[in-house]
């Protein structure tokens, strides 16, 4: 009984940490967009994202996602990202 609780004690953390690093990306437009994903180590992601769709995509803390000129720092308090018309919100 105890291995039990102990398992699902150690799954529940494991999936609150790896959430803890996602950005979702919405796409409102009837366009579709490739992102960049430039983390602060490492080399550029494009990442398409279909009209009218959502993405999730693992993002370091000090990551930048770029759409153009627009940009945005992903973070522990960016976990979301909306396009529309072209431009983040």
């Amino acid at each position: 009984m105890k291995t039990r609780v102990f398992v699902s004690a150690l799954l529940g953390l494991t999936l609150a940490a790896s959430a803890a690093n996602a950005l979702t990306i919405q796409n409102t437009d009837a366009k579709d967009y490739t992102v960049m994903l430039k983390p602060l180590h490492g080399k550029e992601l494009k990442v398409s994202v279909k009209a009218n769709a959502t993405i999730n995509h693992a993002c370091k803390t000090g990551s930048q996602v770029m759409l153009g000129d627009d940009h945005e720092t992903c973070g522990t308090a960016l976990k979301k990202v909306t396009i529309k018309d072209g431009k983040f919100l």
